[in-house]
């Protein structure tokens, strides 16, 4: 691999007050708070250009922080997601797609949470996690000493607590399903001002992943008054981002009262670009840029990141031009903290600290690789964009635009600029090869283990039955309820042989619903039978509809299975169950 386009690090041992900002020249580590919001591009900020939208406590965030005007991540949530929790890019950890078993990082893979749990820090994790709702791949399991989070990718998706809401949302706390009262942004944070309070005294790891400004979208009245000249879909939108911002300032006030400021690292970043106005037609800022979230253009991926912390001589409000990414941000806090790695683990980022300390030092270029959801593995070029400078090759590497004076992308200069296009193929295909060595891997769930016993699947995790499969796993709640139909495979690993009861269900356990049962703007369906069929050949029961499940007991023998759970109606119509539960009885 050429170092032109990776730099791998090996954070072995390190020189950690080799620069300003290292943890050496605080008595204690320091607290991290990493607030990632979702679909929030970077002109969803008044301080970024945007004269409509109020975001005080943002703008002062952006006046007091380093300010990375460079910075990059993939255009979707997992990908974006996995990437700066690994370090490494998101295909090569195995996420490249925010369903379809594709959203979940490998579990071998090295996790920003755990190593801050195994350097002695409180670690939460609040809000959205989206990579993966099973054992291993839950955040429980991967380094977070306390969750409190939704299931799936947004409030509403299957994994997530039936019918949850924006108000009174459901939150999963690592044994069950808890209530809350209020609006989901003020409840996200109250659980972090909390985690707060109780572990002042110790250093802190948060991971405040909100489920704003991502839909379902909606704010309290307070806030959308505020945008009541804006068309329905800007309010709502520019409503959230307001109410967002309000809690912002709540959680800067509470680290300010109990004297944390100074000695805390917050970062504050989005996920992919903005949701908002994806079509264009309400006039929604964008900052200059072409495309939003999904995009593979500069308003796709380019977003806002701050990062602020005082103690570490980094405040006062200063702009980090040089391209920049998601990658850099596990490096960058594994030096800051003078985090200990036990585990030799090669980073495709570099440590940021080069350049945010005072007198920043050389930086090499790089050129960098993003992508959108991959459908088709085995095509070199899907879904992806290539930066180097203000260089971005896109559209299956056959367009190139200069952001620097095109930041609109409206000026295809490949013709008159061959040689740079024929090395920026030349180095996505390097970068390519070094990661398609594991797009056959499988993060597999696992059950049978007394970590998740009883486990509940749901379809949003089927891997299809070929890559010639029409349609997407079914992966929203209106989906169960419009009987919107797929088939698809789940990849399991059994931890121990034994006697299991696996239920196929139309409807989750909580909602108390039988199949005969329709909610409002449900599909009535007749299912009359349930297929089975592990690898030993199918099973079949009769469907009662007057019940919530049918159940087999099977035996499964410890090692990989995939498992085929199948509802079918009176005309035959066949469908991967929505959820099936599995349970080891003995």
């Amino acid at each position: 691999m050429k170092r032109s386009l990776l730099t791998l690090v090996m954070f072995a041992a390190l020189p950690a007050c080799a620069l300003a900002g290292s943890a050496c020249a605080a008595d204690q580590k320091p607290n991290v708070i990493l607030v990632l919001t979702d679909d929030q591009g970077y002109g969803d900020l008044s301080c970024t250009g945007n004269d409509v939208l109020q975001t005080p406590n943002m703008d002062q965030l952006y006046g007091e922080s380093a300010r990375l005007t460079d910075f990059h991540v993939n255009s979707v949530c997992s990908p974006s997601r996995a990437a700066i929790l690994t370090g490494q890019y998101a295909s090569r950890v195995g996420v490249w797609h925010t369903l379809g078993g594709r959203e979940v990082v490998r579990p071998d893979a090295v996790m920003m949470p755990q190593l801050f749990a195994d350097n002695g820090y409180r670690t939460l994790m609040v809000g959205k996690w989206h990579l993966g709702d099973n054992f291993p791949f839950r955040p429980e399991d991967r380094g977070f000493h306390e969750v409190y989070r939704i299931g799936g990718g947004s409030i509403g998706q299957l994994p997530d607590y039936w019918g949850n809401g924006l108000w009174d949302t459901h939150y999963w706390n690592g044994k069950g399903w808890e209530p809350s009262t209020g609006f989901c942004t003020d409840t996200q944070f109250d659980a972090a001002l909390r985690f707060v309070e109780r572990n002042k005294e110790v250093p802190f790891y948060i991971y405040l992943s909100t489920t704003a400004l991502h839909s379902p979208v909606g704010a309290p009245e307070d806030d959308l008054t505020k945008y009541d000249r804006q068309s329905k879909e800007v309010q709502s939108f520019y409503a959230m981002a307001s109410n967002l911002d309000t809690n912002l300032g709540r959680l800067r006030g509470t680290l300010a009262d109990l004297s944390l400021e100074d000695n805390t690292l917050l970062i504050f970043l989005s996920d992919n670009g903005s949701a908002c106005d994806k079509k264009g037609t309400a006039g929604a800022f964008n900052a200059g840029m072409r495309g939003k979230k999904g995009s593979l253009y500069e308003g796709g991926h380019r977003v806002p990141c701050f990062i602020h912390w005082p103690g570490g001589d980094i405040s006062g409000g200063f702009n980090v031009n040089t391209l920049t990414a998601h990658i850099d941000l596990l490096p960058t806090l594994i030096e800051a903290c003078d985090l200990d790695v036990a585990q030799e683990t090669r980073f495709d980022g570099r440590s940021l600290l080069p350049l945010l300390a005072s007198e920043p030092v050389s930086w090499i270029d790089r050129t960098l690789v993003t992508e959108s959801k991959v459908n088709n593995r085995s095509r070199p070029f899907d879904s992806s964009a290539v930066m180097s400078g203000s260089w971005r090759l896109v559209n299956n590497g056959k367009e190139l635009y200069n952001v620097a004076a095109d930041p609109g992308q409206e000026n295809d200069l490949a013709d008159e600029h061959v040689d740079r296009v024929v090395r920026l193929r030349r180095q996505y295909e390097d970068w390519y090869r070094s990661i398609a060595n594991g797009f056959e891997k499988v993060a597999r769930i696992v059950i049978g283990d007394q970590q998740e016993n009883p486990v509940r699947l749901t379809c949003m995790d089927v891997y299809p039955m070929d890559e010639k499969s029409d349609g997407k796993a079914v992966w929203n709640q209106k989906g169960v309820l419009t009987a919107q139909r797929y088939r698809g495979l789940w990849k399991l690993e059994a931890a121990a042989s034994g006697t299991y009861e696996v239920s196929l269900r139309r409807w989750p356990g909580e909602s108390g619903l039988a199949f005969q049962d329709v909610p409002k703007k449900g599909q009535p369906v007749v299912y009359t039978e349930a297929r089975l069929n592990v690898g030993k050949g199918e099973v079949v029961l009769p469907i009662d509809m007057s019940s919530s499940h049918a159940t087999f007991t099977i035996q499964i023998e410890k090692g990989q299975l995939d498992l085929d759970a199948q509802l079918i109606d009176a005309q035959g119509q066949v469908v991967s169950a929505y959820y099936v539960e599995i349970t080891r009885v003995r």
